[in-house]
């Protein structure tokens, strides 16, 4: 019984002793899990779906186009373009329309961009009012990543 005291005795004192060692490497990896928690994670920094591919313009070049359909109906689209390497981004909000699954994003300066959703795919849609060939379709289409 004796040694049981000595022995917890012990043990509760060697457990309240901190060196100034343990407290700076407790206080590093508390550091570290503090920037941990502030770093965006990849999708975090997406904050939505993402959908990449190449898209036709009017005057013939091609644009790696990237929309982010983020939270609260909001959106992000990025286009470079393959030819000069020159890149534009529009953030906006869109608007779901679930009767005929389609989805319009409104950039910030007032454009209309009308979309259909399919199955993991945007199909951006340059004429609404026009019907398209499967063709022109994949021409026209986004897939997620």
């Amino acid at each position: 019984m004796y040694r049981i005291c000595i022995l917890s005795l012990l043990l509760f004192a060697c457990k309240g002793h901190n060196t100034s060692e343990n407290t700076l490497q407790k206080n590093q990896l508390q550091n570290r899990e503090n920037k941990l928690h502030k770093l965006p994670k990849e999708q975090d920094s997406r904050q939505g779906i993402l959908y990449n591919g190449i898209l036709p313009t009017p005057d013939g070049k091609n644009v790696d186009t990237t929309v982010i359909l983020g939270e609260n109906n909001t959106y992000t689209k990025t286009e470079r373009y393959i030819e000069d390497g020159h890149s534009q981004s529009e953030k906006g909000r869109f608007q779901w329309n679930g009767e005929d699954k389609t989805i319009v994003l409104i950039g910030e300066n007032g454009s209309k961009l009308p979309t259909r959703v399919d199955a993991q795919v945007l199909i951006l849609l340059p004429d609404p009012n026009k019907k398209m060939s499967p063709a022109e379709e994949e021409r026209y289409t986004l897939h997620q990543k």
